[in-house]
């Protein structure tokens, strides 16, 4: 399956810096540089760096029936007094109660459609703030299953300790990551991009900065090497 570099973008989960660009090369070199000025750490997304989180003002109008306890409600005021008047004109109940006006706000995402109500703009604006640090991952190539479930199944957590000193948990993130490595490396001329990496380790249980630290351990390890700058292959 062919890798479109140019759909990936990043941004710093710890501050508000981001990259969007055309130009896989330099929006790599944005990322490590950033980090090494920083210490923060980055997510590689899919799409645009930072998903666009409309915050709005809706006013719903709600009406109440005393005599069948039922109520309902209505986008626009015009459209529950229609409805009261009706009410009154075709049932034998008292009139229902007046009309009562509720302010609430609206957060939707473009990138997953996900959409919440809040009582206060405060309580949108926070959502929409921590919403934006989530992965966005809509149309992200994944491993094929056989090879997800074997993965998976070896990052179990394990904290017994082996001789090396790392964990056995350690170990299967390393020998999980060259894995994945492996498989993407020669779908591109240059290599495993390194976005694609540690998007695809998300698919496998650990969190894009678990994957981007076992990068660098195997690099340390001499068990995968940078053939250009942004791309992984293996030993």
């Amino acid at each position: 399956m062919e890798i479109d570099l140019e759909a990936y973008s990043v941004e710093c989960t710890e501050c508000e810096m981001s990259e969007d660009t055309d130009d896989y090369s330099s929006l790599h070199d944005f990322a490590q540089k950033h980090v090494d000025h920083t210490g923060h750490d980055i997510r590689w997304t899919q799409g645009s760096a930072v998903p666009d989180i409309s915050v709005s003002e809706s006013t719903d109008y709600h009406l109440r029936c005393k005599t069948c306890d039922d109520s309902w409600s209505f986008d626009s005021r015009s459209d529950a007094e229609a409805y009261q008047a009706e009410h009154a004109e075709y049932t034998d109940h008292e009139a229902a109660d007046k009309i009562e006006e509720a302010v609430s706000w609206i957060a939707d995402c473009d990138s997953c459609r996900a959409s919440q109500e809040f009582a206060t703009q405060t309580e949108a604006e926070k959502w929409r703030d921590e919403h934006r640090t989530e992965d966005h991952q809509t149309g992200v190539r994944t491993v094929d299953e056989s090879t997800r479930e074997q993965q998976t199944e070896s990052t179990q957590a394990d904290t017994t300790l082996v001789e090396t000193g790392r964990s056995k948990s350690q170990r299967d993130r390393l020998k999980n990551i060259k894995a994945l490595i492996s498989k993407l490396e020669d779908e591109c001329e240059d290599g495993a991009p390194v976005p694609v990496v540690v998007i695809e380790a998300t698919t496998i249980g650990m969190t894009q900065s678990t994957a981007q630290t076992e990068l660098v351990n195997l690099k340390q390890k001499g068990e995968v090497y940078e053939p250009q700058s942004g791309f992984l292959r293996t030993t």
